[in-house]
């Protein structure tokens, strides 16, 4: 329904034909995490109730906005907007535990309390141009937008509806495309069976991933979860993700009572199922240096600090854990981190790009004032 209908004119396909013969040439498949979350594609969480949806998905994409590598996964930095309708400061405090360190202009994850409703055109619309505004200023090509949970985000229609559901997933796809997103679902299992998604089976049919959160039988001193694929589109179906729920504590109430919340930590290393096939066919894309990457990421760090505090300066320490997947690389290696941020710095002060003053960095001046008014 989003598509240009061609005129009489000028036939069915309108120009809009992919050739099927010779060579295919690219091979890269852009990622937020590699082999599991891809933008332009839409997916689907399910689980039974108290399995801790909410708590891993958010840590998932607190590991997406800081662009950090995760359970021996590839991450890339992206834009995260969370639509969060049934409890948007449960959201902010399940992310808690790994964003509490950064400040709001640093790192781009926003939670959106209002109340969305995917049969809306107007709310598809204003949704696209938040994302879209947004990804500018985090200076990323990508995003992920969170729908938590379904059922409170499809207005009055009816879950048990193919049409209906088909309609609201045909908007979630729309959405990813205009806005080159991930979009995922949260959803929840009936009660009589704890294997597929509540309600339509256009669930199911109409999405390009779906992956059950279950429950691991262990110790009873731990909660432990495992994020599993069900269905991938153009991926072979990866391992699945380990988590443990564990009980943070982010501070005492009025009383002297401690404050909890759940925090998902991701197990280490993941097994993958992916094989690596090489093809003759494949070309070499030409892509910067990860040199260039790293100077890149660097600036866009000391350029975010800059809007947010104008002139001041950032220490390396802090500058370090702003920096995204370029120095995913290097990041378990404090000497290896310090001596590639080292280098980036060093060059960015060569080139006038950036000041530094007793071991302290900032945005030079004339590349502020240039900033500012190209803004």
């Amino acid at each position: 329904m989003f598509q240009k209908h061609p005129t009489s004119q000028e036939g069915f396909a309108a120009g809009d034909e992919i050739p099927a013969a010779g060579p295919i040439e690219q091979f890269d498949q852009d990622y937020l995490i590699k082999h599991w979350f891809h933008p332009g594609q839409v997916g689907i969480v399910i689980a039974s109730p108290a399995q801790g949806k909410t708590a891993v998905v958010a840590t998932c994409c607190a590991k997406i906005a800081l662009g950090h590598e995760f359970a021996g996964l590839k991450v890339r930095r992206s834009y995260v907007y969370y639509l969060a309708p049934e409890d948007p400061n449960g959201v902010r405090k399940r992310v808690y535990p790994y964003l509490k360190s950064y400040s709001p202009s640093s790192v781009y994850f926003d939670i959106v309390k209002r109340v969305p409703d995917l049969a809306n055109l107007d709310h598809i619309d204003g949704i696209i141009r938040d994302i879209n505004t947004r990804k500018a200023k985090a200076q990323t090509e990508r995003s992920i937008v969170v729908i938590d949970t379904t059922n409170r985000a499809i207005g009055d229609a009816d879950e048990n509806s193919a049409t209906a559901i088909g309609q609201i997933i045909s908007n979630a796809h729309h959405i990813a495309e205009a806005s080159g997103s991930y979009v995922l679902f949260i959803h929840h299992t009936p009660h009589g069976d704890p294997s597929r998604a509540r309600g339509s089976s256009a669930f199911k049919g109409n999405i390009d991933d779906e992956f059950l959160l279950k429950k691991v039988k262990t110790d009873a001193t731990k909660k432990v979860v495992q994020l599993i694929p069900v269905k991938q589109k153009n991926n072979e179906i990866q391992s699945p993700i380990t988590f443990e729920i564990e009980s943070y504590q982010i501070g005492v109430d009025s009383e002297g009572d401690k404050v909890t919340v759940p925090k998902a930590v991701p197990y280490k290393k993941q097994q993958t199922l992916v094989t690596h096939a090489a093809n003759s066919n494949r070309q070499a894309q030409p892509v910067p240096s990860i040199a260039v990457q790293r100077k890149a990421d660097v600036l866009r760090v000391l350029s975010q600090h800059d809007k947010q505090e104008a002139g001041s300066w950032l220490d390396v320490k802090n500058l370090q854990a702003l920096t995204g997947d370029p120095f995913n690389a290097v990041r378990g290696n404090s000497e290896s981190m310090r001596k590639q941020t080292k280098k980036a710095l060093d060059t960015l002060v060569k080139s006038g790009e950036v000041e530094t003053r007793n071991k302290l960095y900032r945005l030079a001046k004339r590349v502020a004032t240039d900033t500012q008014k190209k803004e």
